[in-house]
């Protein structure tokens, strides 16, 4: 069964633009598979921070087609929780971004799909794809 929905990771996002054959990424998997794209604010920002003026509209235009999630008091006090977890269990830091991209997963009760699952793996209640 597809999943209906999931909270999509920067490295998603940067995996679709940079490969030729966008059917073979894992946005084209889902969405083909039916899953409701989101992502975090956050990701928003750490694909267009890193973006050139040329790279914008097409950044623009795919985003468009994604339900944006803000960074609301929900996720900074789930982040606060996250993070201290994280150190309570001697787990390290996993970056403020992803950090707070997980704690936007967790809010919304979402799975994340994400290609960096060195650093989401650590966080406990966190669902991955």
């Amino acid at each position: 069964m597809a999943v209906k929905e999931a909270l999509f990771d920067t490295s998603v996002l940067i995996e679709h633009f940079r490969n030729k054959d966008k059917r073979t990424t894992a946005l084209f998997r889902y969405i083909h598979q039916g899953t409701l794209p989101r992502i975090s604010v956050l990701t928003r920002f750490e694909v267009l921070v890193g973006a050139n003026q040329a790279q914008r509209k097409y950044w623009q235009d795919l985003m468009d087609t994604f339900i944006i999630h803000p960074f609301d008091d929900r996720v900074a006090e789930q982040a606060v929780t996250t993070a201290q977890d994280l150190r309570k269990r001697g787990m390290g830091d996993i970056g403020m971004a992803d950090l707070f991209i997980a704690s936007t997963a967790m809010v919304h009760g979402l799975p994340l799909c994400t290609l960096n699952t060195r650093h989401f793996l650590r966080v406990e209640g966190l669902r991955l794809l």
